[in-house]
C-alpha cells in the first residue's frame, strides 16, 4: 500500500518534523496533518513554502489504517497539548489538514463545539486560531463506500475507512462541528474523492475552490499561497 511505501522513506525520519521559518519569523507555528494512506513526506512541500512565508512548521505523522478517527484524534489532541507546553505561552498555534486529517483535527477540538469556552482546556483561542481543511470530507466520501463494497474486510485492513462512509448520518457528518476557530476550506475542482458539498462545513468562515486533485493539490504553488494567507489575514484570495 501505498502507505507502507511512504512509511518506508520517513522511518528513519524524526516525527514530528519541524522545519525552521526562512526569514524572517512571522511569530506562529502551525501543524501540518496528513490523510488516510498516506504519511508526513507528503506534506513536506507545504511545509516548506510556509516556512518561506516565516512560519515555523511541524509535521504530524501518524499510520491512518491503524485506528479509528477518534482514536487518531485522541492522540493528536495529545500531541497538540504537549507541543503547546513546549513552545512560548504566547505563539499563536493553528493547523492545516489534508483529507481526513481534518476530521482528526474536529475530533481533537471536540470540547469547542460547544457554544461557551471550556475552562481548564488548553487547545483553545487565542492560542489556537486557525484550521484550514483542504479537501477534508466532512460529510464522508462515496469512494468509502465504494472501497468498503470491493474489499474483503476492509474495515478491519484500514480501520478508518468505515468513518469515511457518505451521507447525512454518516460518521464524518456527525463529528464534532466545531465553534471559535477560524475555518478555511479548500476544495479541488478534480477531487474524485470529495464532492464540494461534502467538503463544506457549516461553521466555516471562507471556502475556495481551486484547481487539482484529491492529493495533488498539496504540491500545488496556489493551494500553499492560499493557505499561507487564510493564517495570516484570516481569509483566502478570491482575486488572485
Amino acid at each position: 500500500m501505498l502507505e507502507e511505501i511512504f512509511h518506508k522513506v520517513a522511518v528513519n525520519a524524526a516525527w514530528p518534523y519541524r522545519l525552521a521559518p526562512r526569514g524572517t519569523d512571522c511569530g506562529r507555528t502551525v501543524v501540518l496533518v496528513h490523510g488516510i494512506m498516506l504519511v508526513g513526506p507528503v506534506m513536506h512541500m507545504l511545509g516548506r513554502f510556509l516556512c518561506s512565508q516565516g512560519f515555523e512548521v511541524f509535521i504530524y505523522d501518524y499510520r491512518s489504517s491503524r485506528d479509528t478517527i477518534v482514536g487518531h484524534g485522541a492522540r493528536l489532541k495529545k500531541f497538540l497539548e504537549e507541543l503547546a507546553a513546549d513552545l512560548p505561552s504566547t505563539r499563536p498555534i493553528d493547523l492545516v489538514a489534508h483529507s481526513m486529517g481534518g476530521l482528526l483535527c474536529r475530533c481533537a477540538f471536540g470540547h469547542l463545539a460547544a457554544e461557551q469556552l471550556p475552562e481548564n482546556e488548553c487547545l483553545v483561542p487565542p492560542r489556537f486560531q486557525h484550521l484550514v481543511m483542504i479537501c477534508t470530507p466532512n460529510c464522508g466520501s462515496r469512494q468509502a463506500d465504494y472501497w468498503l463494497s470491493k474489499i474483503p474486510c476492509g474495515e478491519q485492513l484500514v480501520k478508518s475507512l468505515p468513518d469515511l462512509r457518505y451521507g447525512e448520518d454518516a460518521p464524518a457528518a456527525t463529528l464534532p462541528v466545531l465553534r471559535h476557530l477560524k475555518i478555511g476550506i479548500i476544495a479541488a475542482d478534480r477531487d474524485h474523492c470529495v464532492s464540494e458539498q461534502s467538503a463544506h462545513l457549516e461553521t466555516e468562515n471562507d471556502f475556495i475552490m481551486l484547481n487539482g486533485t484529491h492529493t495533488g493539490i498539496l504540491f500545488s504553488t496556489a493551494a500553499a499561497r492560499q493557505v499561507s494567507n487564510f493564517l495570516l489575514y484570516d481569509h483566502f484570495d478570491h482575486y488572485i
